[in-house]
């Protein structure tokens, strides 16, 4: 079991004059080397995967407390919880597994082989199938969580680079880096149904919880795409700031921030309108996004900085 330590605040990211009237950024926290991904445990800890150590930073729920660095997978991208809150999933890029990991005691207890290269993982709202995007073979992984095993390995297009869930669980989302499309997976015949073309170098993509549309960041052109979920066609598609990554929506549908790398800046969508509705400025080059459950609090991963940082919203 690891130990809970303080950690020291470090000084707040240098926001641009242009911030939108109500927000603000807070001192940040420090993460470790290449940390691009962020995920929050039912139990309010809060997960930054730093994947050039190969360890991921914990912070308990309680004021932020630091609770370790454990090694869970080498080069880790991403992490699922389990319902009952007793495991992690985490996928190792460079070892082409899933991690199996005890969040009693951080030690990894079995690995799942899955296609080559996973950058990605997605569970099922039960908990009993997971899902990786494998960048090298241009698949994705279905696995049967109690056993382990691989149950389907579903072609998509070139070099996935990240999934999502729709809201009930039937669509799975696949964002094809490479050939700048989406794949349309239905979770129940594991097979792709539609292939809906975006922007250049989709990299993230994230379903908003009403289920009324589905964004996609496009590295490459700089831009955010929105899909009809029903149609599968793209309906708007919103210039941001240079090289967006992992993007996130809020819980409650209304917005959806990007994370502009090059651009050094959070996009801040209006999905109502589809539109930027404010832009916060950076020093440093944020890689991910995470909205809180409150939707007033977004926590940003800044991977030059080796750090992540709260941003209040109104």
């Amino acid at each position: 079991m690891l130990s809970c330590t303080a950690v020291a605040a470090v000084a707040a990211p240098v926001a641009s004059a242009d911030m939108p009237l109500g927000y603000s950024i807070a001192a940040s926290l420090p993460a470790g080397a290449g940390v691009d991904a962020l995920a929050l445990q039912s139990n309010g800890a809060l997960w930054a995967m730093n994947e050039a150590t190969d360890t991921v930073s914990l912070y308990g729920s309680i004021a932020l407390n630091s609770l370790g660095s454990p090694p869970i997978a080498p080069n880790v991208e991403g992490v699922q919880f389990s319902k009952d809150g007793k495991t992690a999933w985490a996928v190792s890029s460079s070892r082409n597994y899933v991690s199996v990991v005890s969040l009693a005691t951080y030690a990894v207890s079995k690995k799942i082989i899955v296609g080559s290269e996973p950058v990605a993982i997605r569970a099922s709202a039960d908990g009993k199938t997971l899902y990786t995007a494998n960048s090298g073979a241009s698949s994705v992984s279905v696995i049967d969580s109690a056993s382990g095993k691989v149950t389907a390995t579903i072609a998509v297009g070139k070099m996935p680079y990240d999934i999502a869930l729709s809201p009930n669980g039937k669509t799975l989302y696949a964002v094809n880096y490479l050939d700048g499309t989406m794949s349309v997976i239905d979770t129940v015949k594991k097979a792709v149904t539609a292939t809906v073309a975006v922007g250049r170098g989709p990299y993230s993509v994230a379903p908003l919880a009403n289920g009324k549309a589905v964004y996609v960041a496009n590295e490459r052109s700089g831009t955010v795409s929105v899909v009809n979920p029903l149609k599968n066609t793209v309906t708007a598609t919103i210039t941001v700031g240079a090289a967006p990554q992992r993007i996130a929506a809020a819980p409650n549908s209304l917005r959806v921030y990007v994370p502009n790398s090059a651009g050094r800046s959070i996009s801040v969508i209006d999905t109502a309108l589809n539109q930027v509705s404010g832009t916060v400025g950076l020093d440093e080059q944020p890689a991910a996004v995470l909205v809180m459950p409150s939707n007033r609090t977004v926590w940003i991963a800044n991977r030059e900085a080796r750090s992540i940082v709260p941003l209040t919203v109104p």
